[in-house]
């Protein structure tokens, strides 16, 4: 029998409401066509104040009592709801018989636990809670707002538990704490969820090394990435009109309404356009090789660098044992992972496959140091016309290894690929996609995991050394001595009568200014002494013995009026030092100094034989660079307090340039435009002198300074400084200095700090009477900030609130720059233009200004660029009301409904004005090549017969109009069925095929088909065994059994209408009785096999319980005998039955104004005979 159009009809499952057993099985019961509330209840007016989410199972039913084919079966959306805060999607699981549950399940698969997030759980967290603790490594990853994390406990075993939870909310501090070895730091970050925790979870204390993180017992923070497990398939309206023969069509959205979800404002202040990034910079330019004694490799054990450590350099060898590590942060033996190093701190944490050696280590390593900055950016925009997998870029200044990060968008969502500091680009996982980068040219080239959305941009976003000078080895810049400086109690001190005296080794030595010219001098000491102002400054090459005191003897001046003023004016190139001459060569006094690029202060000094000097020194303006050597600029004529200046300043100006990308500048002269500060000694009779003895400077307080920039003014990078000083490793931690750290723990002796600002260490703790011997092993200084003339960010959350995003900046010139964005994204203001792509919270921006219509780049500040934004976040509501748990899913609660390889059908519906008509009558469309059409009565109702079509010519024909309520209306439809080889987030989609009609916006949908395929039923396997082990399975268990059934002269038969999708067991009880099983029907026969075995499917029943069609017809003519009781027959069986879910998503909204009609339409397509 042929399959007619009536035969085709949608059932209901076997339990059509929100509850966890919902769905199931398909009934009988048949889904009226044209009714309201056929599907889904009437919403309640608490839907529409919280929200709602419903699902229903339902499937399509071929009513035909033999297997004829339903060809290209499938299910489209043809009519959605007036109101907007109602949507509706199609999905299927390919299940005739899940349930609500498992379909949730489903749904809720969009994201899936990853990688292990780098944060622990901060202590014991109860069931209930709605913030969360996490302990963070200083300047890692914080979660984002609007992230999905997953909180796993006792993970791969029995009492496993796990909840996924959405960031709403992300606070850090920056903590202190103390352990064996000393402090150390670390963010404990506060994050605010959607939903209370529903299970306890075990949270860690907090520890120094990773190692000390177990999670036996304990529960795992997992990142979460896009499984997107489940195609969802829906309909939007056509945003712009189509014609016969366009390739392209433009949807309202690529995205549907799944689940909802309440949309919030979230401000984004004084945000800075990307998180800084710390790459591994070399601080030595040769490798480091020593010894340790003590060493150990073994499971669970430590071993400690000196110092941070560059990525693939390191070597150590205990014994017999050598390992290594690589670029990813792995310890290896031979080419065995066995435990793990942190670059940036040099500990080695070995794992419990280690290899055991003890004794003496030979370690080799290249020193490093995790150098922050602020990230350099680049973007390159995507558009229609250059959509691509692959993509080029040279990137300047070149990026330091491992500080690469690309972000790019697909399908609306954001993919990360990073650098692995060995040359290659990697994903989180490999279908992200790869690339290379070279480290010489900073030449990019990546392959995207899939087609980045036109209107977004690619981002780029990393770290240079271009910035970092090497000072240790050949290139160190330190002091040959230790400098203790300080200022005697009493002054002016007549000269000549110093006395500075202090232990090494025990034995007393005696430095002092025998020569009365203010210079100092003692075995292993130099130094000199300001008279005027008591100032002493002793450079030693054998410092005192550690913990002792320099003691001072001198006699100084007791008077009224011994000083000079303090402040003169320049005239010409003289000024006279303010007070009664004459006065006493020495002195010092501040100059205020001019330079091209701004005023900076110099220091000077005046010598005993009557020059005046500057001293060496620098200084910062904006991103310039300023310093000057120590130099001669004067003569002071002690008898008349008269300066001459002989000579402007000599400065160095250098400054970043985006065009050149490096540091350069020019040598040019600095007048001197004031003094002050001046401090000299008038050389009178009029003092009474006084002896002083025994006043001490404690080098435990004071400690010994050391300069390791003396010719540069640049700051020195934290954690950066290594040095061998009197026989001892002094190793800088975060500005500490820890003397001969341990190879085992990494602690030490803390012997010390240093001045970042000025690159001045300060030991306070060294081994006696021995010879000074430095070296300064690694050392890395940084010239101050780059400038840029562009820049680009992404907003950590989008869409972004039109009008809202506002931009400052500081030029080079020190120029503040401020811009706002209009409603079309326009970002424009004084020196600076770009634009902001709202919904994807993306943004460039340009800094400079037209000149004669040509664009002038303005240099401004990295760190100086902020912007101000408005964010919208959705907030997932509550679960349980909700009937699904939404952390999971995107967080707009949209997902997407056009793929490419999808197929959709783009159709346009219009009605025909209301006739009446008689039997032979005709209504004509006004159009050909009709796909369908929809016969409605004066009462709306659905007229299902008594009328054909004629689909070429869209003429109707009325056979029988009994019983027709007059007038009628024909809905008509016309589609084509395109694939799609292409979609953008933006809607529009590109076909395979050319359109057929023309579609006008008003009345045409564009749906993508949940595609069936072919559906007919059939038997798809039969074989009998000797016994069953209660297991099913699709193939033969054990030995076959001695009896078969003829299946080829006597075929089982099956039906469209009655047969299932199941796995069925006819087992003989004894020689003669059977039983008939289905794996989810259970039992449906029992007794003689003597006649055809044809239970009845219930589904099939009328509604009075009589007639019905068999699952499937066993023939009797089949069975020759021979039977055991316990031979089995298995028999699988395909319905023709194709099953899906309609999922109804209820935003927060008021009751429309009318009817409140608010369904969809869906129509089940494929290919029969027609009457």
């Amino acid at each position: 029998m042929a399959i007619q159009e009536q035969n085709i009809v949608f059932v209901q499952s076997q339990v059509m409401a929100d509850v966890p057993e919902g769905g199931g099985a398909a009934t009988g019961a048949v889904i009226v066509d044209g009714a309201m509330n056929n599907v889904f209840e009437d919403i309640s007016d608490l839907d529409r104040a919280y929200g709602r989410f419903n699902l229903r199972k339902i499937f399509i039913a071929i009513r035909e009592l033999g297997t004829s084919l339903y060809a290209g079966a499938k299910t489209v959306i043809t009519a959605l709801p007036t109101d907007p805060a109602l949507g509706y999607t199609l999905f299927t699981t390919n299940d005739p018989f899940d349930t609500r549950t498992e379909a949730a399940s489903r749904v809720q698969a969009y994201l899936f636990k990853g990688t292990t997030w780098p944060g622990y759980l901060n202590e014991n967290h109860i069931s209930g809670m709605q913030t969360i603790s996490l302990i963070q490594r200083i300047g890692s990853q914080l979660p984002a707002i609007g992230k999905t994390l997953c909180i796993v406990q006792d993970e791969g075993l029995a009492t496993e538990k796990e909840q996924y939870v959405r960031v709403t909310g992300v606070s850090f501090v920056e903590a202190t704490f103390t352990d064996g070895i000393g402090d150390y730091t670390r963010w404990i970050v506060t994050l605010t969820i959607s939903d209370a925790l529903r299970y306890n979870f075990n949270g860690h204390s907090i520890a120094r090394v990773e190692s000390a993180y177990s999670y036996t017992g304990k529960a795992r923070i997992r990142d979460t990435s896009v499984a997107d497990a489940t195609r969802y398939y829906g309909a939007q309206p056509l945003q712009l009109a189509a014609a016969i023969g366009d390739l392209q069509v433009r949807a309202a959205s690529m995205f549907a309404q799944l689940v909802p979800s309440a949309q919030t404002e979230t401000p984004l202040v004084s945000r800075t356009l990307a998180d800084g990034v710390a790459p591994m910079i070399a601080s030595s330019a040769a490798d480091l090789s020593y010894t340790a004694a003590g060493a150990a490799i073994g499971p669970g054990l430590r071993l400690v660098l000196r110092g941070g450590a560059m990525p693939g350099t390191v070597s150590v060898m205990v014994g017999a044992v050598t390992v290594t590590d690589d670029r990813a942060g792995n310890v290896l033996s031979g080419t065995t992972i066995i435990g793990t190093i942190s670059h940036a701190t040099g500990e080695i944490i070995f794992s419990s496959n280690a290899p055991a050696a003890s004794g003496t280590a030979n370690i080799t390593y290249r020193p490093g140091v995790a150098a922050a900055n602020q990230a350099h950016t680049r973007t390159q925009s995507v558009t229609v016309e250059n959509r691509a997998l692959n993509w080029v870029l040279t990137l300047a200044p070149i990026p330091a290894p491992g500080s690469l990060q690309i972000a790019y968008m697909a399908q609306g969502n954001w993919y990360l690929l990073t650098d692995d500091g060995a040359g290659g680009i990697v994903g989180a996982e490999a279908s992200y996609g790869a690339g290379t980068i070279s480290y010489v040219t900073g030449a990019v080239s990546i392959t995207l995991g899939a087609l980045p959305d036109a209107g977004s941009q690619i981002l780029y976003t990393w770290g240079s050394p271009v910035h970092y000078v090497v000072r240790a080895g050949a290139t160190e810049d330190a002091a040959a001595t230790l400098r203790l400086e300080f200022t005697l109690a009493q002054h002016p001190v007549v000269p000549g009568s110093y006395t500075a005296s202090y232990p090494v080794g025990g034995v007393s030595r005696n430095a002092t200014d025998a020569s009365a010219n203010a210079s100092i001098s003692g075995t292993g000491v130099t130094g000199t002494i300001d008279y005027a102002t008591g100032a002493v400054a002793l450079e030693f090459t054998a410092p005192p013995d550690s913990g002792a005191s320099v003691t001072n003897a001198y006699t100084w001046r007791n008077g009224t009026g011994l000083m000079s003023g303090t402040t003169a004016t320049i005239s010409g190139s003289q000024f006279t030092i303010p007070g009664t001459a004459p006065f006493r060569n020495g002195g010092t006094m501040l100059f205020n100094v001019v330079t091209s690029k701004g005023n900076v202060s110099a220091s000077a000094f005046i010598t005993t034989g009557g020059q005046l000097r500057v001293k060496a020194g620098g200084a910062t303006l904006q991103t310039y660079r300023v310093s000057w050597s120590e130099q001669p600029i004067g003569t002071f004529d002690a008898a008349t307090g008269v300066v001459t200046l002989t000579a402007s300043l000599s400065v160095m100006v250098m400054m970043w340039t985006e065009n050149v990308k490096s540091w350069e500048g020019p040598v040019e002269s600095a007048s001197l435009a004031g003094v002050s500060s001046i401090a000299v000694e008038r050389d009178t009779t009029a003092y009474d002198p006084n002896a002083i003895t025994g006043e001490t400077v404690a080098l435990s307080s004071a400690g010994l300074d050391l300069d390791l920039t003396t010719t540069v003014g640049d700051a020195t990078v934290a954690s950066s400084v290594m040095l061998l000083l009197a026989g001892s490793i002094y190793v800088d931690r975060g500005g500490v200095l820890y003397k001969d750290p341990s190879v085992t723990t990494g602690s030490g002796l803390a012997a010390g700090s240093i001045d970042y600002s000025t690159g001045r260490v300060k030991v306070t703790s060294w081994t006696n009477n021995t010879a000074l011997g430095l070296q300064v092993l690694s050392c890395l200084t940084q010239y101050g900030d780059f400038t840029t003339v562009a820049a680009s960010f992404r907003a950590p959350i989008a869409p972004l609130k039109p009008t809202s995003v506002s931009i400052t900046a500081t030029a080079a010139d020190g120029t503040l720059i401020s811009a706002t964005s209009d409603s079309d994204g326009n970002i424009a203001g004084a020196l600076v233009r770009g634009a902001v792509n709202y919904e994807f919270g993306t943004a460039w921006l340009e800094f400079g200004e037209l000149v004669a219509s040509v664009w002038a780049p303005r240099d401004v500040i990295p760190a100086s660029i902020r912007y101000n934004a408005v964010g919208y976040t959705y907030l997932p509501l509550n679960a349980d009301i909700l009937g699904i748990d939404p952390v999971r899913l995107p967080p707009d609660g949209r997902v997407p409904i056009y793929r490419p390889g999808d197929v959709v059908m783009v159709m346009n519906i219009a009605d025909t004005a209301p006739a009446t008509v008689a039997n032979g009558g005709t209504i004509a469309c006004g159009r050909t090549r009709i796909a369908w059409v929809r016969v409605i009565d004066a009462n709306g109702a659905t007229v299902t017969a008594g009328y054909t079509l004629d689909r070429d010519t869209g003429v109707v024909t009325f056979t029988d109009v009994t019983g027709i309520v007059m007038p009628v209306t024909v809905r008509h439809t016309v589609g084509d069925l395109r694939q799609i080889t292409d979609a953008q987030i933006s809607g529009q989609l590109t076909l395979a095929r050319a359109l057929t009609h023309n579609y006008p916006v008003e009345g045409t949908l564009v749906a993508s088909c949940l595609i069936h395929g072919d559906r007919r039923a059939r038997v798809s396997a039969v074989w009998d065994q000797a016994t069953w082990d209660n297991t099913w399975v699709d193939n033969i268990v054990g030995s076959a059994a001695t009896a078969t059934l003829d299946t080829i002269a006597h075929p089982i038969t099956v039906t469209n209408d009655g047969a299932e999708t199941e796995r069925w067991l006819l087992r003989w009880t004894s020689t003669t009785n059977v039983e008939l099983i289905g794996e989810t029907r259970g039992l449906v026969y029992s007794g003689a096999f003597t006649a055809n075995i044809a239970p009845i499917n219930p589904r099939t029943r009328n509604t009075d319980g009589s007639g019905g069609v068999p699952y499937l017809t066993i023939p009797v003519a089949a069975n020759g005998g021979g039977w055991s009781a316990g031979n089995v027959v298995r028999i699988n069986t395909v319905g023709a039955l194709a099953d899906m879910w309609l999922a109804r998503s209820i935003q927060q909204s008021d009751m429309p104004a009318g009817t409140g009609a608010d369904g969809c339409e869906i129509y089940a397509l494929g290919n029969i005979d027609r009457p």
